[in-house]
């Protein structure tokens, strides 16, 4: 309503100006209730307006619109021909916001029309340009749809990589926005409903006030009446007349708290209204670390990718969050096995960034490079990740990393090779549980400056059981005392499991791990994988 008011004053004091920004006004408002063919005569009337005037960033603007309304109808190349005008107009403004705007919504042109590597193309020069700009609603609509046309191309590692990305600016402006409105939104409720419940103890006082005087009044009229008829009479009249004007007043302000009441209902209302936008925003933002896991889970191998290698083995895999931070890998490389468990830096969002970090590196290092001593891949996968953090730059102060336990198996004859960097492994020979305490340094961080990793070999044979794990299960806390479950306790389960097949140990590893929780929350990502030989 207060649109079209807008628009009628304009077109009395004959403003053209003011005219074509209230029909761009109007036609947006249109647009956001889906009502394509009103909102588009209103961007073609604005269109013609701007024309007149040879308003560019107005004509930039309109264009833009238009050619967003022509997508939404399916015209795609009329479409891409008006999008086309509106990106010449922004760059001749040189006007980066409406060009940013621009391109991403012909990227999102040509992904509706299936040439997803195009539409690609045009949200990465949308993105520099909204970066350059620090405009966070593109920014987010950027990495959003690289996660969606990546995933539709099969690549999950890109997709994962920009749905972290939207994630990350989805928190930022939760965190900004949503804590600015719900603190407004509580000091708005908790002044007008102060002030309402002063005035409202302010009526009920005046109303006793004056119901007391009107007592009074009574008295009098009655002490009147012991003098004189006449005077009883009077006094029985203006007594009415008081009594007549105080309910009228009593009605009035009846009315007035009525009406009051009301108002602090309508607030209550809205308040209301605000929590469940909130609520429905944080269902998005969860909806969308779920398809983060997907991805996730589509680079871990598969457990019977696992069996078969390794026919009698087992993989202990509990996320804390719904993304995990730790994560398995293995593969073969000509008659070797190479095994590995990571705990990176932090669970959740953070952690699982890092594993994908990880996963690609390990694959170039082993995989593509054909390199198994665990020394070397460690030391080359140190480097790798400070290379790709920026940790090496001076003053780097970045300490994300991972901690890392790496074997390779010879499968001809048993012997093992282990690096580890903090964490350890844990083997079973001849009826002996032994543990192999990893170097003191962390893959990652330039804290430390002259790094060394070691190599342990093991010579093993036919029927001996390897264990890998992070810390997460033995930094769980639980029991009657609720403390940790502590390095002690967890190689002694070990020890007392060994001779069990691995579907059993498994099983009986599960079981502990809940008794001892309890209903104690997660303290961390959990990972356990064991292998007989």
């Amino acid at each position: 309503t207060h649109f079209f008011q807008s628009l009628e004053i304009a077109k009395q004091i004959n403003d053209t100006e003011k005219i074509a920004t209230s029909l761009s006004t109007i036609g947006d408002m249109y647009l956001s209730k889906k009502n394509y063919a009103q909102a588009l005569d209103y961007f073609n009337q604005a269109l013609d307006l701007h024309s007149q005037l040879n308003d560019l960033g107005g004509l930039g603007f309109t264009y833009l619109k238009i050619g967003e309304i022509l997508s939404k109808n399916d015209e795609n190349n009329r479409s891409l021909e008006v999008l086309n005008t509106s990106l010449n107009y922004a760059q001749e403004l040189n006007d980066l916001d409406l060009q940013a705007r621009a391109l991403s919504q012909i990227g999102k042109v040509y992904s509706n029309m299936g040439d997803y590597k195009k539409g690609i193309d045009f949200l990465k020069q949308s993105l520099l340009l909204a970066l350059r700009i620090n405009a966070r609603p593109i920014l987010q609509t950027c990495y959003q749809n690289l996660a969606i046309y990546y995933d539709k191309l099969g690549d999950s590692e890109n997709a994962f990589v920009y749905f972290n990305l939207y994630m990350r600016q989805n928190e930022a402006i939760y965190t900004k926005e949503s804590a600015k409105k719900i603190a407004e939104a509580q000091a708005l409720y908790d002044f007008e409903t102060k002030e309402k419940q002063i005035e409202l103890l302010r009526k009920e006082n005046e109303i006793q006030n004056l119901q007391a005087n009107t007592r009074r009044l009574v008295n009098y009229s009655l002490i009147a009446g012991l003098f004189a008829v006449i005077i009883i009479v009077i006094g029985i009249y203006n007594r009415y007349r008081i009594k007549i004007k105080a309910n009228y007043k009593l009605e009035q302000k009846n009315t007035a708290i009525e009406q009051q009441k009301k108002e602090i209902e309508q607030h209550r209302d809205d308040i209301q209204e605000k929590s469940t936008a909130i609520a429905e925003f944080n269902s998005q933002l969860t909806d969308s670390i779920r398809y983060a896991k997907r991805i996730q889970e589509s680079l871990l191998p598969e457990n019977k990718e696992l069996r078969h290698i390794f026919p009698d083995s087992f993989i202990f895999y509990k996320p804390k969050d719904i993304v995990s931070g730790d994560f398995y890998w293995f593969n073969e490389v000509d008659h070797k096995t190479v095994i590995a468990t990571v705990d990176c830096t932090g669970h959740g969002v953070p952690g699982a960034f890092m594993t994908v970090l990880a996963n690609s590196l390990l694959n170039q290092i082993v995989l593509e490079s054909k390199i198994t001593d665990p020394n070397l891949v460690i030391t080359l996968l140190d480097q790798k990740v400070q290379q790709n953090l920026h940790q090496n730059q001076i003053n780097s102060s970045t300490t994300d990393g991972m901690d890392i336990a790496l074997c390779t198996i010879d499968k001809t004859n048993f012997e093992t090779q282990f690096t580890g960097a903090k964490l350890p492994l844990y083997y079973v020979h001849k009826e002996q549980l032994t543990q192999i305490k990893g170097d003191r340094f962390s893959v990652g961080s330039s804290q430390f400056k002259d790094k060394f990793f070691t190599t342990k070999k093991i010579k093993l044979k036919k029927g001996d059981t390897l264990y890998f794990c992070s810390d997460g299960f033995q930094d769980q806390f639980g029991g009657e005392n609720n403390k940790k479950f502590m390095k002690t306790q967890f190689r002694e389960m070990l020890c007392s499991l060994h001779r069990f097949s691995m579907e059993e140990q498994f099983n009986r590893i599960n079981k502990i791990y809940y008794d001892w929780k309890g209903g104690t929350p997660q303290t961390d990502d959990i990972l356990v994988v064991g292998i007989r030989l």
